[in-house]
């Protein structure tokens, strides 16, 4: 008896037990980008000789609010970040849901408006994470275009 209620304290503490019940963010997850997504989705620009996408901390923790929106209400919709971004000419996003990376990725590619944005010349801003519930995947992908000066400013600083 000791033990669990060890147990909960720490997970209580740590956010663990609590975080998915609130809705929140867990601390460890923080604005990453989940990185398979990233990895593929730059594999497949390289592919075409595209450039690589940038990970942009503001558009990853976008997705990752909104992927938690969609699990809550068990569908999926795309949401307005404009106001939540500096500095754009162009962003998109990719939702969906699937059995892993790899089918949500192809289900992507084979659909003309997720592939545009995917391999969109001049995208340099990504920012993606995906949820793994109930045995599938739930994934929102945002990507970035931004202004000449911003991206000036940001490779001088």
């Amino acid at each position: 008896m000791l033990v669990r209620r060890l147990l909960i304290l720490s997970l209580l503490v740590s956010g663990k037990l609590l975080t998915p019940l609130l809705g929140q963010e867990p601390a460890e997850a923080g604005p990453r980008t989940d990185a398979s997504f990233v990895a593929s989705t730059n594999a497949l620009r390289a592919q075409r000789g595209l450039p690589k996408l940038r990970v942009s901390p503001t558009l990853s923790k976008l997705a990752y609010r909104h992927s938690v929106a969609m699990a809550k209400k068990d569908r999926l919709w795309h949401n307005d970040i404009s106001s939540a971004t500096d500095h754009w000419v162009w962003l998109a996003q990719n939702v969906g849901v699937g059995r892993s990376v790899a089918s949500l990725q192809k289900a992507f590619m084979d659909s003309p408006t997720h592939r545009a944005n995917i391999l969109r010349r001049k995208a340099n801003l990504v920012g993606g994470r995906h949820l793994h519930q109930q045995g599938q995947d739930l994934v929102t992908v945002n990507f970035e275009q931004t202004t000449p000066v911003a991206a000036l400013t940001r490779r001088t600083l």
